[in-house]
């Protein structure tokens, strides 16, 4: 420590250039501890401010966690390409498959016929969880007429029919009877009950 050549690791350096004092005050701040929220486990701990991790346990499992992910999506797109291949050589046994979704669940061709009608005129268009939760919870009683709607088939009917530029949206989706929905047709509201089509029960 003679005639100030040498200094203290926590101390600035005294007789030296601007460069490396420069670097003494960068090396300093790199190594300064915070608390760091550990991005694997999340837990807080005192680190040096660049450390993404808390432990070199963590950061182990994070490196074999990325590389299984990695993995798995490898795996997923050679699965996807063999599918696509499957489908593309055995046509007709997929369009099977096809025909018996649409004959066990009659809703899904009918919300992508719909779907693709309003995409086709520019209307507004909802995912399709959204439209499903929301006829969900509806009550069981048809939208015009209020007949009660348990045990009883019902119908989805636009509010604003998407000829007419509604949207295939849970809000302006309702239940709907029968006979209520293929009265109004694709009338508006307000037509639907000027014409007097509109039977109250």
């Amino acid at each position: 420590m003679g005639n100030g050549a040498g200094f203290h690791r926590h101390s600035p350096p005294v007789q030296t250039c601007a460069v490396l004092r420069g670097l003494w005050v960068l090396n300093m701040q790199k190594y300064q501890l915070l608390k760091v929220i550990c991005a694997r486990c999340g837990k807080s701990e005192m680190r040096p401010r660049n450390a993404v991790y808390c432990s070199y346990k963590c950061r182990v499992n994070a490196r074999s966690s990325r590389k299984y992910y990695k993995d798995i999506g490898l795996s997923r797109r050679k699965g996807n390409a063999a599918q696509k291949k499957h489908r593309l050589n055995n046509p007709e046994h997929y369009r099977q498959k096809d025909r018996e979704r649409v004959r066990d669940h009659p809703e899904y061709s009918r919300n992508k016929k719909q779907r693709r009608r309003a995409r086709e005129r520019g209307n507004i268009i909802d995912v399709s969880s959204v439209i499903h939760l929301a006829l969900k919870n509806a009550k069981q009683i048809c939208y015009w007429c209020g007949v009660r709607l348990y045990g009883r088939k019902y119908h989805i009917d636009h509010v604003v029919p998407l000829s007419k530029g509604g949207g295939h949206a849970a809000s302006n989706i309702v239940k709907s009877c029968s006979e209520c929905n293929l009265r109004k047709s694709d009338k508006t509201p307000n037509e639907f009950i000027i014409t007097g089509q509109l039977v109250l029960l």
